[in-house]
């Protein structure tokens, strides 16, 4: 009889660690790239994350409109609770975080403990985070899969020079991997000249010329021109457009496989960032094309 207890307590526990890691991660993007600043102070998270809730990654939505539940729910539990331990003001306010209700749960009725427990459990997806800074010469897509040790952000335009073929992958990882495809043809050579000129062409198909001819069919067009305005920003200014296009822009320094495809040392990934939202939307892994 012990030893069924026993394995029935490790599985509620084991279930509980699991919901906990699963809910940690949640929100670790959204907390990184908006509410960083408030995370750091120690300030209301949450209220950073409601206020940016359009934003959000949907799986960090389900998890604060969990805690809102979660809230409601204590409130309408813990009454009598909130009116002898809280003040007036503060039981009236829609307060994201009631302490008075949490400090004194001792003292609260079974009914209301449990829901006091629920909303503090439904908190630890976002109280319970260890979030870093990003680096901002990384995309979202490189820091995750290895940032500094597999990616070096390009910082002159040495590092750019030349003809590059974008690397295709399958359209379920091409699916995943962007939230915009702007570029749907299969083929692309993207071209960094050394007057500081930027070509590119896209095809439904490989015909086969050698990159010199390619050159030739690009430079028949004024191109763009392209810089490095800082560390891992390349900036790509059409000559008709008023705004220029932001690319976070790495070099792999050691072999990867993602998504099944084999990325090898001296590849780039170029990363495009919305400039509204300043989320990156779609990547771009590319390969040199020797001459």
């Amino acid at each position: 009889m012990r030893s069924h207890q026993t394995v029935t307590l490790l599985f509620i526990l084991c279930s509980a660690l699991l919901f906990v890691s699963n809910s940690y991660a949640s929100c670790d993007d959204d907390i990184r790239d908006y509410c960083y600043e408030v995370y750091k102070k120690d300030g209301d998270l949450l209220g950073c994350l409601v206020a940016n809730k359009n934003r959000l990654l949907r799986s960090c939505r389900e998890d604060i409109e969990s805690i809102r539940e979660a809230w409601k729910k204590m409130l309408l539990e813990c009454q009598k609770e909130t009116v002898k331990y809280c003040d007036k003001s503060t039981a009236k306010r829609p307060s994201p975080f009631p302490d008075c209700l949490m400090e004194n749960k001792r003292g609260a009725y079974q009914a209301c403990r449990r829901k006091i427990r629920d909303y503090e459990w439904a908190l630890k997806s976002i109280t319970h985070v260890s979030i870093r800074p990003r680096s901002r010469m990384h995309s979202p897509l490189a820091a995750k899969v290895g940032g500094d040790d597999y990616f070096r952000p390009v910082k002159t335009t040495s590092a750019l020079l030349g003809c590059w073929k974008r690397i295709n992958f399958s359209e379920s990882a091409m699916r995943e991997m962007n939230q915009v495809e702007p570029f749907p043809l299969e083929h692309q050579w993207y071209c960094f000249l050394d007057d500081g000129k930027y070509q590119e062409m896209l095809s439904n198909r490989d015909d086969g010329k050698t990159i010199e001819q390619r050159l030739k069919l690009m430079n028949v067009f004024s191109g763009q021109d392209y810089s490095i305005p800082s560390p891992g920003i390349v900036a790509i200014k059409h000559p008709d457009r008023k705004e220029q296009a932001i690319w976070v822009t790495s070099i792999i320094i050691k072999n990867i496989t993602l998504w099944g495809v084999d990325l090898k040392l001296g590849d780039m990934l170029m990363t495009m960032r919305d400039p509204a939202s300043k989320k990156d939307i779609h990547y771009r892994f590319m390969r040199k094309v020797r001459q």
